[in-house]
């Protein structure tokens, strides 16, 4: 009886042990298998955890805006120089993260411009599309935000070409029309008052002196991506010959004059840029001006003539309308079409008469206008160089001449960038 109750203890304890090595066997390979999946799992995340593009701030600040749109809400800004990563990009927008704090993520978009990348694989590029604005970012919602507290940017548009290049430097030519004043008026008075002393009529008229050229060379300095100050120089010139001849005496008479314009206006002015492509241009200049005369009267085999160069100074304001063509970033062409204002008086200089008999003289003194008298009720305009103002027989209304340089000029020129 006590060895069939010890076969039977020995077959119980057989039992239970196995049944405790199963339960074992169960729960190690549980363990195991959590540890495998585990693993799994962890190479699965450092396998699909999306690449990095390190991106770097060249501006003097970055915008990270709600949405990919130069119009949408800013969420935080960031210094030149700061770092940060992007996951993919969206045309000319990157697609950044920042990490605020320990739990907080700021996700958004930095344009292409204001960055420049340092390091890591490009980003994905991906095609644009019309983002599910659910609700706007409110204060509160980023309310830890602390951006640095720097200068906002001046022009929020990245595409503004005119913001990188603060000096330029512009040559231009082209044509310019002026009134002339006075010198006109002497030449063609001249001509008037032979044929009324002479008694004839006249063959041809005198043309009054009103186009020439013009050159000019300025410099260009930023005061902002839309505003320049401007400082040139330019060299205005104009002359026009005219002949009349009377042929109705004995001989035929000719009458010759050539009244010539010089100056070098100093310019001071400011441009404003409404877009890259067109501008307002308005300011002022300072004229060193000379104007010349000359007549010849002619008749058989006698002569006389008279030459005269007098110098003067004066103020004048010119505006006009610009257009400019960037084909390369650092030249550009352009027309510019100015208006211009600017009467100079007391002009100053020498007359030298000469004849066919050998007699010369010369006289130093002021530029006047005067009508000459044939009769007492006919005159004609008179334009000399004269020591005093005239007051001899048959003068009257002598004044100081004025020399009229207003009027317009049209340019085209070239222009560095640097």
């Amino acid at each position: 009886m006590a060895l069939a109750d010890l076969n039977n203890t020995t077959e119980w304890i057989d039992g239970e042990a196995r049944k405790l090595n199963n339960r074992d066997i169960k729960r190690i390979g549980l363990v195991l298998s959590f540890i495998c999946v585990l693993l799994s799992l962890c190479g699965l995340y450092s396998w699909t955890q999306e690449p990095r593009t390190k991106l770097k701030v060249v501006s003097e600040i970055a915008n990270i805006r709600q949405y990919p749109d130069i119009g949408s809400a800013i969420i935080h800004q960031l210094p030149q120089g700061a770092v940060l990563e992007a996951t993919q990009k969206q045309g000319e927008w990157y697609v950044i993260q920042l990490k605020l704090d320990e739990e907080k993520i700021l996700s958004g978009f930095v344009h292409e411009s204001l960055v420049t990348i340092i390091g890591g694989p490009p980003p994905e590029e991906v095609k644009i599309a019309e983002p599910v604005r659910e609700e706007p970012v409110t204060v509160e919602e980023v309310e830890d935000v602390r951006p640095v507290k720097i200068q906002p940017q001046t022009q929020e548009t990245p595409t503004a070409p005119l913001e990188y290049f603060r000096f330029r430097v512009s040559f231009s030519g082209g044509m310019s029309y002026m009134l002339g004043g006075d010198l006109n008026e002497g030449s063609i008075g001249l001509g008037d008052y032979y044929a009324a002393s002479l008694g004839e009529s006249k063959s041809g008229t005198v043309s009054p002196l009103r186009t020439g050229y013009i050159f000019e060379g300025e410099m260009n300095i930023a005061l902002s991506s839309k505003f320049f100050l401007n400082l040139g120089a330019a060299y205005l010139s104009g002359k026009k010959e005219s002949r009349i001849e009377y042929p109705e005496g004995t001989y035929v008479e000719v009458y010759t004059t050539r009244p010539r314009i010089r100056s070098i206006p100093a310019r001071l002015s400011i441009s404003y840029y409404p877009n890259p492509a067109f501008y307002i241009k308005l300011g002022g200049e300072y004229h060193f001006a000379k104007c010349s005369y000359y007549y010849r009267y002619e008749e058989a085999d006698f002569w006389q003539e008279w030459k005269g160069d007098a110098n003067g100074q004066g103020l004048g304001v010119f505006g006009g309308l610009g257009i400019e063509a960037n084909p390369s970033g650092n030249v550009g062409f352009f027309i510019e079409a100015l208006g211009r204002y600017c009467k100079i008086t007391d002009f100053s200089g020498t007359d030298e008469y000469n004849e066919s008999t050998g007699f010369q003289s010369t006289e130093n003194g002021t530029l006047y206008i005067y009508q000459g008298h044939i009769t007492e009720g006919e005159s004609y305009p008179l334009l000399y160089i004269r020591e005093r103002k005239p007051s001899e027989a048959g003068v009257s209304d002598a004044k100081v001449a004025t020399i009229d340089l207003s009027g317009f000029e049209v340019r085209v020129g070239i222009r560095f960038k640097f």
